[in-house]
């Protein structure tokens, strides 16, 4: 009866409420028999599933898989990685490079002037192209942060606190049209 009564209470995401205390006296058990069933619970497949918390649930997926000690810093100090952190994945963004050195050798050999300026203006393109892929770079970084910043509560609970957002709003929030 108390392991029915859990299990109604498991949401979507496979969480208890954090709460259980009701539970005792709603179905006229002790607190220590909600607890032992709830350990037991806490051993059905897939491991994390009834637990009350994030910090709960990866404190039974490494116990289930016997490398508790492992992750329990980790666990033990979850509230130290709260907050988003956004990077980018730098092996996937382009790579350009310009050999100063090669150029510098090129433009001594060069004797026609044509040519000069046709090296000075594949320099200066380079160039151009190096800073607008930085330019780039850093302003997916600042959309994407953005992005994790309004929508925190989705990354914290669920679908169901997904917001609504528009180009428009990431556009003036970063500050950039």
């Amino acid at each position: 009866m108390i392991g029915q009564y859990l299990i109604d209470l498991v949401d979507e995401a496979g969480y208890l409420p954090p709460d259980l205390g009701q539970a005792a006296e709603r179905l006229g058990a002790s607190q220590q028999e909600v607890d032992d069933v709830l350990a037991v619970l806490q051993k059905f497949d897939p491991p994390g599933v009834c637990a009350r918390s994030l910090s709960e649930c990866l404190a039974i997926q490494p116990r289930e898989l016997d490398r508790y000690e492992a992750m329990q810093a980790l666990v033990e100090h979850l509230d130290l990685l709260a907050g988003w952190h956004v990077e980018l994945n730098s092996d996937t963004l382009p790579r350009v490079l310009v050999n100063q050195t090669y150029y510098s050798e090129l433009s001594k050999k060069i004797g026609k002037d044509g040519d000069k300026s046709y090296f000075t203006d594949a320099l200066q393109n380079a160039t151009w192209l190096v800073r607008a892929l930085d330019q780039r770079a850093r302003t997916i970084l600042k959309v994407a942060t953005e992005i994790v910043r309004q929508q925190d509560g989705f990354f914290t609970h669920g679908v169901a606190h997904l917001r609504p957002l528009n180009l428009k709003a990431v556009a003036d929030a970063i500050q950039m049209h």
